[in-house]
Formats: structure tokens, sequence, C-alpha cells
């Protein structure tokens, strides 16, 4: 499987894993795709997030923010953090702390893009203040980006909160603090 630091071709990729949960549950766990809007995601999955792979509905499509997020709450859900609302309310979400491996697959079954490598994820933490993990240079799609930086703004988070999950944007994998 690739690192975090590499992406395969493809119309959409993982931007952001927020693999720790959050301070309101353990639980809050969700994933961010990012494409052109308008990318039809029906009968695309997602392996490794969940106990079985998490399979795209038919009308599945990259809405016009150009962000598609997959969470196990919904935005007013007390056990939330987030304020975007996801586009894929489940439950199966569940992102291991020390073994993260994520495919993102099309409609053909064919690997587009991969997060993880089967060890520790590459960024985010899971202390006290919990913080997502971004792909950080999304102008450098296709290349292989590299490193791991800390971010200090974020997007689709509740700002009352320490924990500041990203979305999707700005090389290699940020850290939330």
């Amino acid at each position: 499987m690739l690192p975090f630091s590499v992406r395969a071709s493809g119309p959409a990729f993982i931007s952001e894993v927020a693999w720790a949960g959050s301070s309101a549950s353990l639980a809050d766990e969700w994933l961010e795709l990012c494409g052109p809007a308008g990318t039809d995601l029906s009968g695309w999955s997602v392996e490794g997030a969940s106990a079985e792979p998490l399979a795209f509905p038919d009308g599945s499509a990259i809405p016009a923010s150009g962000a598609f997020l997959i969470a196990n709450y919904a935005r007013d859900d007390a056990r939330s953090t987030l304020d975007a609302a996801p586009d894929l309310v489940t439950t199966a979400v569940s992102l291991s702390n020390s073994a993260l491996a994520v495919v993102l697959r099309d409609a053909a079954g064919n690997a587009v893009d991969s997060a993880g490598d089967g060890s520790a994820p590459a960024a985010g933490t899971s202390g006290a203040a919990k913080s997502s993990m971004e792909r950080a240079d999304v102008a450098a799609l296709g290349a292989e980006l590299a490193g791991d930086q800390t971010a200090h703004e974020a997007r689709g988070a509740n700002h009352q909160v320490h924990e500041l999950p990203l979305a999707g944007r700005g090389a290699g994998w940020l850290s939330a603090v």
C-alpha cells in the first residue's frame, strides 16, 4: 500500500483523515475526499475505514465545495465537533490509531488513492487535544508529497473546541493543533 505521502492518479483523493476522535467522542471520526465538483462517486468505496468497505450509494458526488465528508455522526449530533454537514453519515467509520491503511477505490475497484501504510498514522494526534491529518499540497496532485507539518487553521470543526480537524487543501500531511 502507498504511504500517505504518495497519491495515485484519479479524479478524487483522500484529503483528510480524523482518526483520533474528538473531545465529544472517541468515535467522532471522519474522512474527507476532495476533487472536482460533480465527480460521480456512485459505486466507489473506501477500505480500511471500517470493518467492511464503505460503499458510496448511487447519486453520491463531490459537491460544489469540492469536499465530500464521510462521518460517524451528523453535524448536529452531540458526539460530533463538525461544523460542516457530512455528505455520508454512517456509524461504521472506525479508523485505526495504530495501523492506519485506507484505500479509496473507484466503481471498477481500482485503487485511486491511499492513506497510511498499515503503521501508525503519519500525522495527527490522539492526546488530550486530538487532531486530524490533512494532505497539504493539493496543487501538486499526482506528484510525490513529502513531510509532515503542523497546521494552525481549520474548517469543518467546531472552533469552540481545542481539536481542529482540517479540510483538504494547501506538501505532505498536516497535523492540526
